[in-house]
């Protein structure tokens, strides 16, 4: 046998012997290309890997259900609790912004308050009252299906703000409540495709548990509010009987007399805003109050204001409250008194005497029913009857420009 044989030979047992092994997993080499094996402690090692990730994963949703379930019941001030909630389910789901955004139940198509947590671009934001455009007609559609919005860049084109902060991936998640919208939650991502059908699946149950958070405390702002409110006009109320402010008997048989009754008579049903004048001592407040007695209002309450009184840096204070920090002796919330009047009836003694920077916001109450406390931002909507009373002439006051046309003939 030949050297060439015995090499042919030599050769083919080499390669006879190498038989490929049964559990070898082929790959792809990622530096040329050419195929390779793979062990199988390799293959065990990238299942372990895998497990353990989704391990992880799970663990941080748990962490996000049990947080904001600790916040529910722990915070009931709602401006500091759509805060927490924001923060929780950033960092959770690894996002680079989110917000939520409650609707007005009264106006549809206006955000009653909007908190946003993005901490790339300042950090938190609170805006209240904002209405949204047709461009945003999204909104009103999203509740109505109750089903969430995953967009991709190429999708965020009636997302103006979006678009110019980089977002490429958002996701808005119907906050609904008996089968009404009560908000939207949003998270935002710079990265393309950032949510995925298991991140939908499990954010519906966050949206679900954010959305009885944000009823509870809404309900809690409001039972707060009531109990305040009931508080001050149980202390009004006391002053008055002190005071003998219940005596309204009008004893009398003038011509005069008799007219004005006449006049009480008929405008005290109506609900409609009264004007009474008079010379000072005349009883214009036993006037009001017999309006008052003889109306649909008549066993809710009557609050007393002497404009003329109240200093006028203070007057707006005390008429619509202020909010904490409002100005430097407002060291904490106060219900003014249109709020303690709210469903009754408010006097108003010596209008005439009301500055014009303020006399535009009582123009707001007659007409809108609504206004804001000083330092606030949030319109308070109110069902209040007006009796105002003036020793003046405020004919002329309008004419020399110390009183409001529009007030005056509202």
């Amino acid at each position: 046998m030949t050297n060439s044989e015995l090499n042919g030979i030599s050769i083919h047992s080499l390669h006879s012997s190498r038989e490929p092994e049964a559990n070898a997993l082929p790959c792809r080499d990622s530096g040329n290309g050419s195929a390779r094996t793979s062990s199988p402690q390799f293959a065990h090692a990238i299942g372990e890997a895998s497990s353990f990730q989704h391990l992880r994963l799970a663990q941080r949703r748990l962490k996000l259900l049990l947080d904001l379930t600790n916040r529910m019941i722990s915070n009931f001030d709602v401006s500091e609790l759509l805060y927490e909630l924001l923060a929780c389910i950033r960092r959770a789901m690894g996002c680079d912004a989110a917000s939520i955004a409650l609707l007005d139940p009264e106006h549809p198509c206006v955000f009653r308050e909007c908190a946003l947590d993005y901490p790339e671009n300042g950090g938190r934001l609170m805006n209240r009252h904002l209405n949204f455009s047709e461009e945003a007609a999204w909104v009103s559609k999203l509740t109505n299906s109750a089903e969430p919005l995953n967009l991709a860049a190429t999708e965020l084109q009636t997302h103006a703000v979006a678009l110019a902060e980089g977002f490429k991936s958002l996701c808005h998640f119907p906050l609904v409540r008996r089968d009404r919208g009560c908000g939207v939650l949003t998270l935002a991502s710079l990265k393309e495709g950032a949510f995925d059908e298991a991140d939908i699946a499990f954010l519906r149950q966050v949206a679900s548990q954010i959305t009885m958070a944000v009823e509870n405390a809404l309900a809690y702002r409001q039972i707060a509010t009531l109990k305040e409110q009931r508080a001050c006009e149980r202390v009004y109320l006391e002053d008055e009987i002190l005071n003998g402010g219940m005596f309204e008997e009008i004893v009398g048989s003038s011509k005069e007399l008799v007219r004005t009754l006449g006049h009480v008579a008929r405008v005290a049903p109506t609900d409609s805003t009264v004007l009474v004048t008079g010379e000072s001592g005349t009883g214009k407040e036993l006037v009001a109050r017999a309006i008052h007695k003889r109306s649909r209002r008549a066993s809710r309450p009557f609050i007393r204001v002497n404009c003329a009184a109240i200093p006028t840096s203070l007057i707006a204070s005390e008429l619509f409250g202020h909010e904490k920090g409002a100005f430097t002796r407002a060291t904490e919330r106060r219900l003014g008194r249109f709020e303690l009047a709210n469903s009754g009836t408010i006097f108003l003694d010596e209008i005439g005497d009301i500055p014009a920077d303020t006399q535009i916001a009582l123009l707001r109450v007659l007409q809108e029913r609504e206004f804001e406390r000083v330092g606030g931002s949030q319109p308070i909507s109110v069902d209040v009857r007006v009796i105002a009373a003036t020793n003046r002439d405020l004919k002329a006051a309008v004419e020399a420009g110390t009183f409001r046309l529009d007030l005056f003939t509202d």
